[in-house]
């Protein structure tokens, strides 16, 4: 059976009309639901956004005194359509309670309200308000972080904080669950003093929780303050007002040990946050990278302090027995765990460098600061009696701890007097043990017996400043360069090849080295460089000034280079120190060894104060000079009338020299013949080899070229030649195309021209592998029994009896009276049978060469 599904009129009709229905309804209830969205509202809110937490006033409106029953509700907005709300879920029921004193709104606290929209509808009312008639809460966020666990409560007591919020504003309640009273938290957020009365509204620190006032009015970077007395819980927590997101230290100095955690509360709003802290018990430790530093009086010590729990400290340099001390404040620059610095012992204690701290302690990465040279206040630091009281005399704390010790006879004058009795040193440093000890926070004690302590050691060192020598002295040549071209490092290393020498070719670099200690301080405070003069180096006017200067001359060190004989009516060649440019002369300082280094270009006529003669002696000479009576004194009036070498006694003076020459560089050539001409082997590797004064790793060069008419001709440079130790040069190359005879000029070049020529013959190889009865392959230049050129009777590779490659007799396989034994072909010496055999043989060799 066959179904008709062809739809009749009767269906047709049926679906048009429910389309129909279905259309008016769906308009009916658009505009329903459009007729109850649209209802306007009377109501206004304010804020119209508010924080979580923050209390939102709901002003009258039909909404609300016209609605049928005392019931409201809060709702919060769940969808919206064109602007209105479509819908909404109920938050919480208002009352008449919650009414504004005045009955004509509600007070509505969002407290635990979701971030969204909201508004206020009678219970019976059934309305939605458009969005513009809502209000809306967001959420305040709020964090509070420290950026370290721990921290301590005394030395190094602060700790960073950090507040973020999304609110740009805000006031926060500080609290510690009671661990911490008012008072603790004051000096942790402030660095103000307490306010003494917590009930005298007038002080603008004291404030009640209804009136704030304004946080200019705050203390410290949060605007902390005090609660009135009669606040709840005012004993137990302070209010920072008007706090915009921050980040800085809070100080737990004095804070008892133990584990806390900072509770931060908005005061109108649910945001809050906690940060915890654990606050330790200082227990700073450090120690000095050497028990024993030893040095040479006058030059320059290097001081290390690793500490653990702190970043500064404090160090005593000295005591009571070595007659000086010092009171220094390190502190950790680049967060390392450690303090590194210097210390020029010429310098420190020097009453002329008083306010010139720089030229006495140096730090490329650390803080160092000094009380004898006026970069630290002598305030920082506590001077203590036995029964740790603060030390009162007439003069500075300083002062008076200088004087408790008898290093001083007058406190009040320690630095600025006229006397010696005001000043701890008449003199240099002196070779002897100086103490240094390391202090945690600064407090140093005269105990009973008069002698210094530090009241928190961390670590003792002693410092052995030793007495400055004169060892020898001697010259060095190097390859030409500027005189500043290699630092210290590169000019003692493989960089540059330094070759011990007396004779020293113009145009090479000169390497004066004296064995010397006890002049490097003052030479970095005289040329204004500093400790930067050990690894940099330093011109050759800072030496001069140590030398020749007026400010200087009273140091007693001597140093010069001169000729040892004048020209003419001229006077001596000296080298010139004061004008010469870095490339010209520079100096280098060893300070480890004790060394010093003048490097001089002798290429450069501006090196020499004077002209330059090759063959001209010079002698450099280093000298420590003392006064015949008396030692050296910082007031020259006092002392020595003249120069008197800080660290050596009257009448000792001590001296080092040397000489050298200033030659015309030389080379010479090997295997000459009686012409005085360069032999060369016409071979594949022809050997050139000879001597030169020139220095040994100077670039250098061999050039050969072929005389006219030599066939082929050549023109060859032979780069890289190497100049030995000892002054010896070779090379190898392929002259095999030359024949005996071919002529040529063979040149040396090196410090950039031709040093010398040379005629030059080749010659055809000579023959190897001879015996001692001069066979073909003979020994060179024959031997008395038949050499390849010629024997005793003039035969070409014959032996006594002119035969070739002959035997005692002078025949090939002769008998015993070398006669000539003709075979049947009449050739002399030579039969058939022999022939024959020597053709069979010659046969043999071919075929055994063709396998």
């Amino acid at each position: 059976m066959t179904r008709n599904t062809t739809p009749t009129l009767r269906d047709k009709g049926r679906a048009l009309f429910l389309t129909v229905m279905m259309v008016l309804s769906v308009v009916a209830m658009s505009a329903a639901f459009a007729g109850a969205a649209t209802a306007e509202s009377s109501i206004e809110y304010s804020p119209s956004f508010a924080y979580q937490g923050e209390t939102v006033n709901a002003s009258p409106g039909a909404e609300i005194t016209d609605a049928d029953s005392e019931n409201y509700q809060v709702r919060m907005v769940t969808s919206t359509s064109d602007g209105n709300v479509t819908d909404s879920t109920h938050v919480e029921d208002l009352t008449a309670d919650d009414l504004t004193d005045d009955n004509n709104g509600f007070l509505i606290s969002t407290s635990g309200f979701d971030e969204g929209d909201y508004f206020v509808r009678g219970g019976d009312f059934d309305y939605n308000p458009s969005v513009e008639d809502t209000f809306e809460v967001g959420v305040q966020t709020l964090t509070a972080e420290f950026a370290e666990d721990s921290v301590n409560n005394e030395g190094n007591t602060e700790v960073d904080l950090e507040v973020d919020s999304n609110r740009g504003t805000y006031t926060l309640n500080v609290s510690a669950d009671g661990d911490l009273e008012y008072d603790e938290l004051w000096s942790i957020f402030t660095d103000e003093a307490l306010p003494e009365d917590r009930t005298n509204l007038s002080d603008q620190h004291v404030v009640e929780a209804d009136n704030l006032g304004a946080a200019a009015d705050g203390a410290g970077e949060f605007n902390a303050k005090l609660y009135h007395a009669d606040e709840d819980d005012a004993d137990t927590k302070i209010v920072l007002v008007g706090v915009t997101d921050i980040e800085t230290a809070l100080d737990f100095e004095d804070i008892d040990e133990g584990e806390y955690t900072l509770d931060f509360e908005t005061i109108d709003t649910d945001a809050e946050a906690t940060a915890n802290i654990e606050v330790a018990e200082l227990d700073v430790s450090g120690s000095f990278s050497e028990g024993v530093y030893t040095q040479t009086a006058g030059d320059y010590l290097e001081v290390n302090l690793e500490m653990e729990d702190t970043s500064e400290a404090y160090i005593q340099f000295g005591d009571e027995d070595s007659g000086f001390v010092d009171v220094l404040h390190v502190e950790d620059g680049n967060d390392d765990d450690e303090v590194n610095f210097w210390i020029n012992t010429r310098t420190l204690g020097d009453r002329d460098y008083a306010n010139s701290a720089e030229d006495v302690y140096h730090s490329d990465e650390d803080d160092v600061a000094s009380i004898v040279h006026n970069s630290l206040n002598a305030d920082a630091v506590r001077f203590e009696n036995e029964d740790g009281e603060l030390l009162a005399g007439a003069g500075t704390d300083f002062g008076d701890y200088l004087e408790e010790l008898g290093l001083i006879n007058n406190a009040g004058n320690w630095q600025d007097g006229t006397s010696d009795e005001e000043f701890q040193l008449v003199r240099p440093l002196q070779p002897t043990d100086y103490t240094m000890t390391a202090d945690a926070d600064g407090t140093f004690v005269v105990n009973a017996d008069g002698e210094s302590e530090a009241a928190n050691e961390i670590d003792q060192a002693t410092i052995d400043l030793v007495e400055p020598e004169l060892g020898a002295i001697e010259t060095h040549v190097a390859p030409s360069d500027p005189a500043d071209e290699d630092d210290l490092a590169e000019l003692l290393g493989d960089e540059v090849t330094l070759t011990e020498r007396t004779d020293i070719a113009e145009g090479d670099r000169l390497v004066i080295e004296a064995e010397a200690s006890g002049f490097i301080g003052a030479l970095g405070a005289a040329s204004g460089d500093g400790v930067d003069i050990l690894e940099d180096g330093v011109k050759a006017s800072a030496l001069d000034t140590l030398v020749n200067s007026n400010s200087w001359e009273s140091e007693g060190i001597n140093f010069e280079v001169a000729a040892d004989d004048a020209v003419g009516n001229q006077d001596p060649t000296t080298l010139d120190l004061a004008g010469a440019d870095a490339g010209d002369v520079y100096v280098f300082v060893d300070n480890d060894e004790g060394a010093l280094y003048v490097v001089v270009d002798t290429s450069s006529t501006s090196a020499w104060d004077g002209s330059l003669e090759t063959g001209t002696e010079f002698t450099a000479d280093l000298e420590y000079e003392t006064d015949d009576s008396e030692r050296y004194h910082f007031d020259s009036s006092e002392g020595a009338d003249g120069a008197a070498y800080p660290y050596f006694g009257a009448d000792s003076t001590e001296s080092i020299a040397t000489d050298f020459t200033i030659v015309e560089p030389e080379v010479t050539f090997d295997n000459l013949n009686e012409n005085d001409e360069l032999v060369v082997v016409a071979s594949e590797e022809a050997e050139v080899a000879g001597m030169t004064n020139v220095a040994p790793g100077t670039d250098s060069s061999v050039r050969m070229a072929s005389d006219s008419g030599v066939s082929p001709s050549f023109f060859d440079t032979h780069e890289d030649v190497e100049i030995e130790s000892d002054g010896s040069w070779s090379l190898t190359a392929d002259y095999s195309d030359q024949s005996e005879g071919d002529t040529a000029e063979t040149t040396f070049r090196a410090l950039s021209s031709g040093i010398d020529s040379i005629d030059t013959v080749f010659t055809e190889e000579v023959a190897e592998n001879g015996d001692e009865n001069g066979e073909e392959n003979g020994v060179e230049n024959g031997e008395e029994n038949g050499a390849e050129n010629g024997d005793e009777n003039g035969a070409e590779n014959g032996d006594e009896n002119g035969d070739e490659n002959g035997d005692e007799n002078g025949a090939e396989n002769g008998d015993e009276n070398g006669g000539e034994d003709e075979g049947d072909d009449g050739t002399p010496g030579f039969g058939v049978a022999v022939a024959l055999v020597a053709l069979l043989a010659a046969a043999m060799l071919a075929l055994r060469r063709q396998e």
